[in-house]
């Protein structure tokens, strides 16, 4: 594994954070993270120093348990309504109703509200404002925002690839480890913090064009990002990743702690990527967490290839049954029960899982060393790894088992076929699999 050599400063931690809390229900705990920067910084002093975008939306919390009331008023409301007009057939539909308001997440999204407008205040002591705030992080141990407010804009839109890249780099600090943090809603290569994946891997690719350097650690707070094809978005956009292959709980990581104890200790980003992945993984409120060493993907890219050929080679030896079969195996992201629809829509993998599948089915001998090289490749660009009771075997990286183009029609979203760097055998591979 290659390490990489710090500035002599190694100590000293610059952040740069990208916090999307434009979405309601998440908005208060996620914008809250400010806070905690002025908590950890009043913990590390001058060695650490943040700069952070903050996007929010302006909900009040009596709109949000409004709401909130009304989504799951609605869906109690429905078998009695049917049952008033209609008698047993009409609580059979209201029940259908109900059921199918839960399919969609509504059930989710009432609870959410209701949830997020309880912390409202608590957590946003500065009013319920729109746009986009960047602050200069100031020491403090106090409930409420004590940072100075950099620039304003009243838009809540996301930022364009140019502006995010703007950003990036104009905070960027030549003689300390440099840390991105972006947070927001997460979709694996899909979507993060409102924009497709891409988009923000494009910001970072930029920003490393103008300042000359990479980020030393970028860790993404958001919801499977520990994901293949977003690897594949990352590479070269810094040198350590920080991901998780499932779905995080809003404030999931131990953010101050982790800022705090690179500040103090230092190290290489892998070392500083593995403490933060064990940080977060003695907390017990992660499911999974890794940390990638990115200039390893190469390697797993090289293997990938390999693997994706000798694959399309059974295939074409008729050995589809076996393959899909070791698809099934393989652990399904995300996993809660209540996210079934997440699940079916996005169809993410576990591709460790998979790879070890290969090595138990009927294939030809060279297609199972092919799996073995590709899973030791895996290993070897995972830093460190943390898991979650019912997670033991999960690699900490997903793919894409089958792709839903049809994902595609929001302009948020990103689209499969134009991953960058994922070998084109590899691709093909998952699109003749599952082909009629």
């Amino acid at each position: 594994m290659q390490i990489h050599s710090l500035p002599q400063s190694a100590h000293k931690v610059n952040v740069i954070a990208h916090i999307d809390a434009s979405e309601e229900v998440v908005e208060p705990f996620l914008a809250r993270r400010l806070d905690e920067f002025e908590e950890a910084k009043q913990q590390a002093g001058p060695d650490l120093s943040i700069t952070a975008g903050v996007t929010r939306k302006g909900s009040s919390p009596t709109g949000k348990a409004i709401k909130g009331l009304s989504i799951l008023g609605l869906q109690a409301a429905l078998p009695v309504a049917g049952f008033a007009i209609g008698g047993v057939v009409g609580l059979g539909i209201g029940l259908v109703g109900a059921a199918g308001m839960y399919a969609l997440g509504l059930t989710r999204q009432g609870l959410g509200e209701l949830e997020s407008a309880r912390h409202h205040r608590a957590c946003l002591p500065d009013g319920d404002w729109s746009g986009r705030r960047i602050y200069q992080v100031n020491a403090d141990d106090k409930p409420g925002i004590a940072s100075t407010v950099l620039q304003t804009q009243d838009s809540n839109r996301p930022p364009t690839t140019s502006e995010l890249a703007s950003y990036f780099a104009a905070n960027m600090d030549g003689q300390a480890t440099n840390v991105v943090y972006v947070s927001g809603h997460g979709l694996g290569f899909r979507q993060v913090a409102s924009m497709p994946t891409g988009q923000v891997a494009r910001a970072l690719q930029e920003a490393n064009q103008q300042t000359g350097q990479k980020p030393d650690v970028l860790v993404m707070e958001s919801c499977l990002m520990g994901n293949l094809e977003t690897l594949e978005h990352l590479s070269g956009t810094a040198r350590v990743a920080v991901l998780s292959e499932e779905v995080l709980n809003c404030e999931a990581l131990p953010l101050k702690e982790m800022l705090v104890s690179a500040s103090a200790q230092g190290g290489t980003p892998q070392e500083i990527g593995r403490k933060m992945v064990e940080l977060a993984g003695a907390t017990g409120q992660v499911q999974t967490l890794a940390a990638f060493d990115l200039d390893q993907l190469p390697a797993v890219n090289a293997s990938l290839d390999k693997l994706g050929n000798e694959l399309l080679a059974e295939i074409g030896r008729g050995k589809r049954e076996e393959l899909q079969e070791a698809a099934r195996e393989a652990g399904k992201f995300p996993q809660p029960g209540m996210l079934f629809l997440e699940r079916l829509m996005l169809s993410f993998s576990d591709l460790g899982g998979f790879l070890k599948a290969l090595d138990g089915k009927d294939l030809a001998p060279e297609t199972r060393v092919a799996a073995q090289q590709a899973h030791q490749a895996l290993e070897s660009m995972i830093v460190a790894r943390a898991t979650g009771e019912g997670y033991e075997n999960a690699s900490g990286v997903s793919y894409l088992k089958k792709d839903t183009p049809w994902l595609e029609a929001s302009p948020e979203m990103g689209a499969y076929r134009d991953t960058p760097n994922l070998p084109a055998s590899w691709k093909s591979f998952t699109q003749a699999l599952w082909a009629a």
